[in-house]
């Protein structure tokens, strides 16, 4: 599966947040959903309300996906639990309990026209992952040599941490070299438009993370997600078509 094919998996994989009869029917019944849509606005969830004939179940939120039930949970503990959560970071507290099982069906953001400050942010937030383990498989792409160079400070310390790095660059020929870090430089086009950073969680599969985005014209497109499937396909397919650093 390309890079390009997993982000369009992952917007194809939206889920529906279903509010059954807010605030009892009151006047201002939009007002929870309206503040859930803009919570969850780049969550890939999609968040609608309904109204049964019996009013039950009041202020009850359902999470499906094609039909199935994920999780359900009353609205009041959602909007809590939201709350309660680093939203400005991505995190949304995905490891809060007791509603862990909730959360993790949550993890996945679909975003359009992030410029390149909020790229680094994402970026921060995956490798500050990796570092806390402190074990494990990291895979970046920053598009051109140029732009890694860039990065060599945070890089360097990663690879002090004890991560095995593999950084990927365009073009074939540019020189790059950092003690004990894998650079694969080529000229395959997904490379050239695609910034991406993805850690295997050290063997830990809750601890899997990935930013994964494409430029665009008007910024970058694309999603992060702490699903492992998904981490799971990015780094096979780094894998397999630029090698193992076997």
């Amino acid at each position: 599966m390309s890079l390009e094919a997993v982000i369009a998996s992952v917007e194809r994989s939206e889920r529906t947040l279903t509010v059954f009869n807010p605030n009892d029917g009151e006047a201002d019944a939009s007002g929870v959903v309206d503040d859930l849509r803009t919570t969850l606005i780049d969550r890939n969830v999609e968040v609608r309300s309904e109204t049964t004939e019996s009013g039950r179940p009041r202020d009850f939120a359902v999470l499906a996906m094609d039909g199935v039930v994920l999780a359900t949970i009353d609205v009041e503990s959602l909007e809590s639990m939201l709350q309660a959560s680093d939203t400005a970071s991505g995190k949304l507290g995905f490891d809060t309990e007791p509603y862990a099982d909730v959360l993790r069906h949550l993890q996945e953001t679909t975003f359009t026209s992030y410029d390149r400050s909020r790229m680094l942010e994402a970026t921060r937030e995956i490798e500050d992952r990796a570092f806390r383990v402190g074990h494990g498989e990291l895979h970046a792409g920053f598009q051109t040599v140029d732009r890694l160079e860039l990065q060599r400070e945070p890089y360097e310390q990663l690879v002090k941490r004890g991560l095995s790095v593999t950084a990927y660059a365009t073009p074939a020929d540019a020189p790059f070299e950092l003690p004990n870090l894998v650079v694969r430089t080529t000229d395959a086009e997904e490379i050239a438009v695609h910034w991406f950073v993805a850690y295997d969680g050290g063997g830990e599969p809750s601890q899997k993370c990935a930013l994964l985005a494409e430029e665009r014209s008007d910024g970058f497109y694309g999603c992060w997600t702490y699903d492992p499937d998904v981490v799971d396909w990015i780094l096979t397919h780094l894998r397999d078509r630029y090698g193992t650093n076997e």
